[in-house]
């Protein structure tokens, strides 16, 4: 059975604008999801909720009937045109989030994400796949090398994100081998960029303990989910 950690916390910000959800099927299969609204447009705690509960509803009622990688590539575009429907509601305003999300079926984990929320996946002390940031600087640095002023500029311009219109872009799922002991993180930029993983607490009571006493450390919102097989 899957051991699962969550855990989201405000930091420095008025307002948590990320959501959190894990959403089990049984003991092997769960779906688990981190979405960060996207606080430069309005309403980013509510587009994250919504996308994400979208997501975990399609998934939810699809799963048995689509293939992995077509499940959580329809769940994308379904959240997107419910976020669609409600920026129309209310007049066509700016709103947007970032995801990670990770369905696990018995041995294998399924993962996708847009913008620069992360996935990692530890086996026996090492790291064997991060996500790679659709962020401008990951993109723009690959390419050129950047000053300060465009590295503090751009620290948090993300490059693909769920926002109810049609840039969407590419939703790529990629696929983990899982083994007894293997441990899932997802985050939000909000944790990874303050604090190296490998550096947080492993027993569950100690990292709980220490993401409470520790909230004014992170200067946004940060949220977990640590998911041991």
């Amino acid at each position: 059975m899957m051991q699962v950690f969550q855990y989201s916390g405000t930091g420095q910000r008025a307002v948590n604008q990320d959501r959190i959800l894990v959403q089990p099927f049984s003991d092997d299969e769960a779906l688990f999801i981190v979405a960060d609204g996207m606080g430069g447009y309005s309403n980013g705690e509510e587009a994250a909720a919504l996308v994400a509960e979208a997501i975990a509803g399609f998934v939810s009622a699809h799963r048995d009937s689509l293939q992995p990688n077509e499940l959580l590539h329809k769940a994308i575009v379904e959240a997107n045109q419910q976020l669609s429907i409600r920026r129309y509601a209310y007049g066509c305003i700016a709103m947007g989030t970032v995801i990670a999300l990770v369905l696990v079926k018995g041995d294998t984990a399924f993962c996708t994400w847009l913008g620069d929320s992360r996935i990692y996946h530890y086996r026996d002390g090492q790291c064997l796949f991060v996500s790679s940031d659709h962020s401008a600087l990951k993109e723009w640095g690959a390419k050129r090398v950047l000053s300060p002023a465009q590295i503090q500029r751009y620290a948090n311009t993300v490059t693909r994100c769920v926002m109810g219109d049609e840039n969407l872009g590419p939703i790529e799922v990629t696929t983990l081998s899982l083994q007894q002991g293997d441990t899932l993180f997802l985050c939000s930029d909000g944790l990874h960029k303050e604090i190296n993983i490998e550096l947080l607490p492993s027993e569950t009571d100690e990292l709980q303990q220490f993401l409470s006493d520790n909230n004014a450390l992170f200067h946004d919102n940060y949220s977990i989910i640590k998911l041991k097989i």
